[in-house]
């Protein structure tokens, strides 16, 4: 059930972001064009706007490749997350490494995770 949830919600905002419209049981779009291309990250489908949401993020507080956990509360903020609860942010880091620095990678896995612990708790 959990899945399903996630790939509709992930087929609207894909729609929404496109400019598609049902009409009659078809869906077609309209004039304006964009490409959305719908990637997959432990399972939960992630949008090119998300991905570059993301990627933004993450350049603007990385160094050397990558992003340190002092800095992970500023990045959700940037990524769109209002509520960056210490405790699920924590929880996690435990499941995800053992490190103080997180590469694009593990990045990417971190907020897919972390909106899984937002939805738990």
């Amino acid at each position: 059930l959990k899945g399903r949830l996630q790939r509709a919600l992930a087929q609207r905002r894909a729609s929404e972001e496109v400019g598609l419209c049902a009409r009659k049981g078809t869906v077609r779009e309209h004039k304006r064009k964009a490409t959305t291309q719908i990637d997959l990250i432990e399972g939960r489908p992630v949008t090119k706007s998300e991905r570059e949401k993301w990627d933004s993020a993450f350049a603007r507080y990385q160094l050397d490749g990558e992003i340190h956990v002092d800095e992970l509360k500023g990045a959700l903020v940037m990524c769109g997350f209002c509520d960056a609860r210490p405790t699920v942010v924590q929880k996690v880091l435990e499941g995800l490494t053992k490190f103080n620095s997180l590469n694009k990678a593990e990045f990417y896995l971190f907020v897919c995770r972390f909106e899984a612990g937002l939805h738990e708790t």
